[in-house]
């Protein structure tokens, strides 16, 4: 919540120093951590998007811890909120306005390089943190990573992207530079997958916090193959969920004990992900069994309704019809009409063989006697 970071500029570095056991200065050189901006790092989603308390307190605590610096000599153009371009902007100060910084990783070399380069500039592996609260089309951002990854083709080296969030950091890639890419890694959901095959080698990273799906790390092995230096799977990260996950035995909610990791493959359990996946079994079998009540208690009001409507209908009628469906409730409404239909045809019918009577030759004679003799026929009837 955002009013938990109203004093960040003395928090954030207050809990980073806290606990010395778990300062990432304290097993590695800073050289060797790499921050990746995420959506919980301060007010939700906003780390490094606009220039809170929050923000400028990561950023000063990780340049200040030698985290971010300018040793690679990159130069950003930075554009302002009325449209404004700033050029040669250094490393630094780019970071703290994006979250975007660029490191060289400081014990892998990389594949050698072809021709007469200088081991200090050409080849070496990088890594690319990217920001992504600020999504996938953010200008000055991708503007850096399009530059970044020129000047990493052009000293022929190879890299890694890391990126907070597993649906935009795959993404961010031009298919142009995926040659160079050797691994992409993305946490936030809290669970471990196996890396994706190659061009993409996308690697889903697990949670080290309790109550995840899995809380878990992983240890990757890169190697380099002298046999085929120009091949590109040298220097990926390519982990397998069954055989390099490390997989915390403790208990949710008690006490962490650094003894409680263990490697999968030699009898680590699935930690809270089968668990988890129980449970969902559970909640889709309950769901599916409250929608079968659900749609047998509609078909029985509607059942019921037909015969409401029925035996209100028989009533009116004098009747009392088995009827059960809609389309039959339809039928029997009509009949009334039906009989009124029949009667009128029988009337019909019936002045139809009157007229046919009169046509008769004793009508047409009788007929003809009246119009022509009318004083014989009133003497016959007298």
């Amino acid at each position: 919540p955002e009013h938990a970071f109203t004093a960040a500029q003395t928090t954030i570095p207050t809990l980073t120093k806290c606990c010395p056991n778990t300062n990432p200065k304290r097993h590695w050189s800073a050289e060797e951590v790499f921050f990746t901006p995420g959506n919980n790092d301060g007010p939700h989603n906003a780390i490094f998007v606009e220039q809170d308390n929050g923000t400028k307190a990561w950023a000063r605590l990780l340049i200040d811890n030698s985290i971010v610096t300018n040793s690679l000599g990159w130069n950003y153009t930075r554009t302002l909120s009325e449209g404004e371009e700033i050029k040669n902007v250094s490393q630094v100060d780019f970071f703290r306005h994006t979250g975007y910084y660029v490191k060289k990783l400081p014990y892998l070399r990389g594949p050698p390089c072809v021709g007469n380069g200088d081991d200090n500039q050409c080849g070496g592996c990088f890594a690319i943190i990217t920001n992504t609260n600020l999504g996938l089309h953010h200008f000055d951002q991708m503007q850096a990573l399009y530059a970044d990854l020129e000047r990493i083709e052009g000293n022929q080296g190879i890299a890694y992207l890391l990126g907070h969030h597993p649906w935009i950091a795959p993404k961010m890639i031009p298919s142009r530079y995926q040659h160079l890419m050797r691994g992409v890694l993305s946490g936030h959901i809290h669970q471990a997958e196996t890396t994706t095959p190659p061009p993409e080698l996308f690697t889903q990273v697990p949670a080290i916090s309790q109550n995840a799906e899995d809380t878990a790390f992983y240890i990757a092995k890169i190697a380099s193959s002298s046999s085929s230096p120009s091949s590109e799977d040298q220097y990926r990260i390519s982990v397998d969920y069954n055989r390099d996950l490390f997989v915390y035995q403790g208990e949710a909610g008690a006490a962490p004990n650094s003894t409680m990791w263990q490697l999968r493959d030699q009898g680590g359990s699935e930690n809270h992900r089968s668990h988890h996946q129980k449970l969902m079994l559970i909640i889709i079998g309950s769901v599916a069994v409250l929608t079968l009540i659900i749609i047998g208690v509609i078909v029985a009001i509607i059942r019921r309704y037909q015969r409401h409507r029925l035996s209100q209908w028989g009533s009116v009628n004098n009747l009392e019809p088995s009827v059960t469906t809609v389309e039959e409730v339809r039928t029997a409404e009509r009949l009334p009409h039906r009989h009124h239909l029949r009667q009128q045809h029988q009337v019909e019918e019936e002045e139809e063989e009157e007229e046919e009577t009169l046509g008769s030759p004793l009508a047409t004679s009788r007929t003809f006697a009246l119009q022509n003799h009318p004083n014989q026929l009133n003497t016959a009837s007298q």
